[in-house]
């Protein structure tokens, strides 16, 4: 199972925030430490099973993506920045924490074109939901409603929203037992990060999206 994700530069407090945030709340976070925001539903090559066929049509699937978000954001001059306006809860069987994110248009191109491409390539799709793109930051996974209710408290009181992270990058994982590993990266952003001015790290605080657990 192979699944697509955006990373985020690390330099900036907001990044550093919700990254200690899921050393404590997300039993994934030794699954893969990177933070990334999955962007398609995880997937299956047509050709599962066979070793060698499949670790080739990998390679050759990732050169593609690749060349995709080339196209996609050749001469990008600025960072891609995430706006996630609230923090929100899903109450399924395996409940979640997540941040909701608003994409830019840059971004939601690049999901079509990747998806247009995996369908190309006939791979298996396993969506989680009713939606087929995702647009969700997870960052906790509570066991027990105790948790959740003190990661909320903790939430509260570190995070302001709106908050930004600054995309650095597209990556290809795999999804193996206990271990999410990097197999390719499909893109990185070459803008340099020393450039953004201090108070990109500013941001209001609004009240009234903690609901019940306030």
């Amino acid at each position: 199972m192979y699944f697509i994700g955006l990373t985020f530069h690390q330099n900036f407090v907001q990044f550093k925030k919700i990254d200690s945030f899921r050393r404590q709340f997300d039993p994934h976070y030794n699954h893969c430490k990177m933070l990334q925001m999955t962007i398609l539903p995880p997937f299956e090559l047509p050709f599962k099973g066979q070793h060698q066929q499949a670790k080739k049509g990998i390679e050759a699937l990732s050169q593609i993506l690749t060349e995709d978000l080339e196209s996609i954001f050749f001469g990008q001059d600025q960072l891609l920045r995430l706006n996630f306006k609230q923090l929100d809860f899903s109450y399924a069987k395996k409940p979640m924490i997540f941040l909701s994110a608003n994409l830019p248009e840059e971004l939601i191109y690049a999901q079509e074109s990747l998806a247009n491409s995996l369908e190309d390539w006939e791979v298996k799709f396993k969506r989680r939901g009713k939606k087929f793109y995702e647009t969700v930051l997870p960052i906790g996974r509570p066991k027990r409603e105790s948790i959740l209710r003190q990661a909320v408290s903790t939430a509260r009181n570190d995070f302001d929203f709106p908050l930004s992270l600054y995309v650095s990058g597209v990556v290809l994982f795999e999804k193996l037992p206990g271990h999410w590993p990097v197999v390719k990266r499909l893109y990185h952003c070459d803008v340099d990060v020393d450039e953004m001015r201090p108070n990109e790290f500013g941001f209001r605080q609004e009240r009234g999206q903690w609901g019940e657990f306030v």
